[in-house]
């Protein structure tokens, strides 16, 4: 295995954290936004309930 080798490998493991730290940045921005629709749906059921 030559240094070549080594630092593909490596490059493409940092890719890959890069990625997966973007995917879960993406995820908890999307359940952020679907949180605040809910709470906001539920509060416009409730004032129209009373």
């Amino acid at each position: 295995m030559s240094a070549l080798d080594t630092e593909k490998k490596t490059k493409g493991a940092s890719v890959e954290a890069d990625g997966q730290a973007e995917l879960s940045e993406a995820i908890e921005t999307l359940l952020k936004t679907v949180g605040d629709k809910f709470q906001n749906m539920s509060k416009d059921i409730l004032t129209q309930s009373m």
